[in-house]
């Protein structure tokens, strides 16, 4: 596209404009206080000239991947070719073969002793007949989905009527089906093992924040595409679906393990109904995963090997998932030199050769990654050019199949979690607001009506990319330009269709779909599930936490009360002080609170998720409160939430 202006458009798109001393004239007429410049300010040399397609070497200049500015080769030089999917949805040809892992079916790892159930949800469960009973490890992500593995286990002979001996849980995102094994409660008090931090993992800083992931996760996902024609969902990466379309219910089915392995650098070995296993607490995407060793089965079970590029970076947000961890556990599973290896996601590998090969360039791929954007950072890059910079060797990107995200996002994210947000330019130090950057691109456009105009010419010449963000800035300024939000949306739903990943493509066309008014701002389901089950740990303070991060400072300026929880049941007592715009939680009772409240702690997850008020369960007798209701309305009222 030539040489950028400092502003980021072409020499040439700014000639379309009027020319540099346009931009200029504009920039020294917006320091002279005047918002609004009229067209008879334009130099008169200006005005749009003739559009003119770009060049391919002009798409492959504009962006990382060219693919989203209408190449039809990508950065790589490969071309790109769009298939259908059996249920119709538009993706490029390498997604069909990937999409034949996912068949709901039982594969046979080692013969009449380990097996892997894939396909009814992204992860994998893994079942291990051991002398009398079968261990289970991992349970799916609903207690449906848990019975539909269960139901593919017993199809190996003799299973159905062995007790289960134990449940393993790799860590904290696959447990919801544990109650299809072991049944509600777990009467039978059948061991389920998992790393001491699981609890803390699944519902402590990072549940916290349910209410943004739900809606991050609703995208990345892809929850509400459609299950049939183009934009229809193919995949989350790690399988067809985050939640299983066919389970309507959505019914956790999660149980508190009842045996922990210790946060330790090293493994704890025990022999469950004859098998004997080593748990190795290693940090992969939770800091409450363990890796497994069968060192009888020369058999390893692992969440850092996956069927898919390591998700470094989920668009949904997560803490920084440092590389170097992920690396460490999987050198480690190198140096059992295992015959199997079992993965929570994607088919299992057998053979020593297999195992090796795989997991030896799986670990590549992440050196590669991390060391090449530490190379950038070290070298003075800023994130966009550390992406641009890096380029895969075939071996690898081949082996390892960036299908779930894009490497892209992943260098963002180790720029981010090693550096922080701050990609070296100053002027992100205090940038001026996106929709004051907005008003004055358009102005420099010539105005809406112009800059509208160009719109339709870039997305006429398939610039998705650029017609997607001049739309963004024309909406800015004009929220309910209809012209713009429909080019916005078609140039989302073409890159869409043209991203190898799961979460970039869920992502676009979850967006091209709302901008339509196809489907509305709908969270995830398992949000709700996540704060309710943060409850259910049994931390007492965990209730003002939930406060805490729902307090409006404006309905709490000036307050400086407190509240003391006596539960009744329990014996405990926590404290909430609200005060400098912050509720914060105290351990024990205080002297003389402005208001008690004596009430079961069975009482607070009804509470916690909207089931019931404080003073629904005053009035109903349930709760004794000493203070006055003037207090506790000030005290309540401090929040978003109702309680």
């Amino acid at each position: 596209m030539g040489e950028y202006s400092a502003s980021g458009m072409s020499r040439r798109d700014l000639m379309r404009f009027g020319g540099v001393a346009a931009l200029g004239t504009l920039g020294m007429t917006a320091l002279a206080g005047c918002s609004t410049p009229a067209e008879e300010n334009l130099p008169e040399t200006g005005g749009a000239a003739e559009f003119t397609p770009m060049t391919d070497e002009e798409r492959a200049a504009a962006v990382n991947n060219p693919v989203f500015m209408g190449s039809k080769n990508d950065k790589n030089g490969k071309e790109l070719k769009i298939v259908e999917m059996p249920n119709g949805g538009l993706a490029p040809e390498v997604c069909l073969d990937y999409d034949k892992d996912f068949d709901p079916r039982l594969v046979e790892v080692i013969p009449n002793k380990v097996y892997c159930a894939i396909g009814n949800t992204n992860a994998n469960s893994a079942m291990i007949i051991g002398d009398t009973g079968i261990i289970v490890i991992d349970t799916a992500e609903s207690e449906a989905t848990g019975n539909w593995d269960y139901d593919l286990f017993k199809t190996v002979p003799g299973v159905a009527e062995r007790p289960i001996s134990a449940v393993i849980y790799t860590h904290d995102h696959y447990c919801g089906g544990t109650t299809a094994y072991v049944g509600e409660g777990n009467p039978n008090n059948v061991p389920i093992i998992a790393h001491e931090l699981l609890a803390a993992a699944k519902f402590g800083t990072t549940a916290m924040n349910v209410p943004s992931m739900a809606m991050r996760a609703t995208r990345q996902f892809g929850n509400v595409l459609p299950q049939e024609g183009p934009d229809a969902l193919i995949g989350a990466g790690m399988g067809r679906f985050q939640a299983n379309p066919a389970d309507t219910e959505q019914k956790s089915g999660f149980i508190l393990p009842n045996t922990n392995i210790p946060a330790s650098d090293e493994f704890t070995e025990m022999t469950i109904d004859g098998v004997r296993i080593q748990f190795w607490p290693l940090v992969s995407d939770s800091i409450a995963s363990m890796n497994m060793w069968f060192p009888d089965m020369k058999m390893a079970l692992t969440n850092q090997v996956w069927n898919a590029f390591y998700n470094i970076y989920p668009l949904r947000g997560q803490i920084f998932r440092d590389p170097n961890s992920i690396i460490k556990g999987i050198d480690i599973c190198l140096s059992w030199q295992p015959e199997y290896h079992v993965a929570c996601h994607g088919m299992p590998m057998i053979g020593a050769e297999e195992c090796q090969r795989g997991i030896s360039l799986f670990r590549d791929s992440l050196q590669f990654l991390n060391d090449q954007t530490l190379r950038g950072m070290n070298l003075g890059l800023t994130p966009d050019e550390i992406v641009r910079s890096i380029t895969f060797p075939d071996e690898i990107i081949e082996a390892v199949r960036p299908l779930y995200g894009d490497p892209e996002y992943y260098i963002r994210g180790i720029y981010s979690g090693m550096v922080g947000w701050f990609g070296n330019d100053a002027i992100e130090l205090h940038p001026v607001s996106k929709e004051f950057e907005s008003k004055k691109f358009v102005e420099a456009m010539g105005g809406v009506d112009a800059a509208v105009a160009e719109c339709e010419n870039v997305l006429g010449d398939e610039q998705w990319s650029w017609a997607a963000t001049l739309a963004t800035h024309v909406l800015r300024v004009d929220p309910e330009n209809a012209d713009a939000t429909r080019i916005k949306a078609e140039a989302f739903r073409q890159m869409g269709y043209r991203s190898k990943d799961s979460s970039s493509r869920n992502w676009y066309l979850t967006e091209a779909l709302r901008l339509e008014g196809k489907v509305g701002e709908l969270p995830w389901a398992g949000g709700a599930m996540m704060l309710a089950g943060g409850y259910a740990t049994g931390e007492k303070n965990y209730f003002i936490q939930v406060l805490g991060i729902n307090l409006n400072p404006e309905k709490a300026k000036g307050v400086n009360k407190t509240l003391t929880f006596n539960f009744t049941d329990t014996g405990d007592v926590e404290t909430m002080s609200i005060h400098s715009c912050v509720a914060q939680s105290i351990r024990g009772a205080i002297e003389s609170p402005d208001v008690e409240l004596k009430m079961p702690f069975a009482l607070i997850p009804a509470i916690g998720v909207g089931q019931m008020t404080i003073k629904d369960g005053i009035s109903a007798g349930q709760i004794e409160m000493a203070g006055s209701e003037a207090d506790l309305d000030t005290i309540i009222n401090c929040f978003d939430m109702v309680i």
